[in-house]
């Protein structure tokens, strides 16, 4: 089978940091929540009710941002999508304990990140299949829990 270069030369331009313009930058205040399934016995579960509440927001903050352009349709072309997640510290919790540290407790990453992707769908890009690069962290805040989003146009 003959490997074809052009896409291993995209692949390995991405992964040394492809050179992309910065197309946006916001914030969505909430907890961040993380992708789930939608029923349970037949009726919504209080997560999916919660990630759905997020979507919204992250739906509405979204627009928000587009309506600012001259041109609100989504992008097109390979995109790069960074996510950061800052969840509330848990009750009784050490603050010093929780802020050093990374998160190695649920919601995982992956989830966090499918939630935000499928939020942005048809906003800020045409499909999520656009995304060719991504990168994502969550950690505790000490004030209110907030999502940052930033969105890159890859220069291929």
């Amino acid at each position: 089978m003959r490997k074809d270069s052009r896409v291993i030369g995209v692949e390995a331009v991405i992964k040394a940091g492809t050179p992309a313009i910065k197309l946006l930058t916001f914030a969505v205040r909430g907890e961040p929540a993380p992708w789930t399934v939608y029923t349970r016995r037949g009726e919504p579960t209080l997560s999916f009710m919660r990630m759905k509440a997020l979507q919204a927001q992250i739906a509405l903050t979204a627009r928000a941002q587009m309506s600012r352009r001259i041109d609100s349709q989504p992008f097109g072309g390979p995109l790069r999508l960074e996510m950061e997640f800052y969840r509330s510290i848990p009750a009784g919790a050490q603050l010093d304990e929780y802020i050093k540290t990374h998160i190695i407790a649920r919601p995982d990453l992956r989830n966090l990140e499918k939630a935000c992707e499928d939020a942005l769908k048809g906003i800020l890009f045409i499909d999520d299949s656009q995304v060719v690069s991504s990168e994502g962290t969550k950690g505790y805040t000490a004030g209110e829990p907030y999502t940052t989003i930033r969105l890159y146009r890859v220069e291929v």
